[in-house]
């Protein structure tokens, strides 16, 4: 299982391995895909791309660290890992929505059910009393 930075890394490189075939990026381009938030640093960057490579979701033909350049092409692997992970999320969001909606329900029907029971009850007691 790939953390969240390495699996946006990976759908980067499957977009520009669209094709097939190796591609060249520098590594500012590849940088560019996250948020300065998440941004990782050189280091950071060459262990996401060297544990895909270990991982066999791409292969790396060279990798010059000095000047930031890499040439990569995406494996079956990594394009099934982020199709797959795309279902789940696409899953997760339906779940989700499921139960947004089943909750909803369930408090609209609860709420009528005690507004019922409570004018019942009015109604008995303003019977025995009055």
């Amino acid at each position: 299982m790939l953390d969240a930075r390495t699996a946006l890394l990976l759908e980067k490189i499957n977009s520009l391995c669209a094709e097939n075939t190796y591609k060249i990026a520098d590594r500012e381009e590849l940088l560019g895909t996250f948020s300065p938030a998440l941004a990782p640093s050189s280091e950071g960057l060459d262990e996401m791309l060297s544990c895909l490579q270990e991982n066999g979701y791409i292969d790396i033909r060279y990798a010059d660290k000095s000047r930031g350049v890499y040439c990569f092409q995406s494996l079956p692997a990594g394009k099934v890992y982020s199709e797959n992970a795309a279902a789940s999320r696409a899953e997760a969001a339906e779940k989700f929505r499921k139960t947004l909606v089943a909750s909803f329900f369930a408090s609209f029907v609860a709420a009528f059910a005690g507004a019922a029971l409570g004018a019942g009850m009015v109604a008995m007691l303003t019977a025995l009393i009055g």
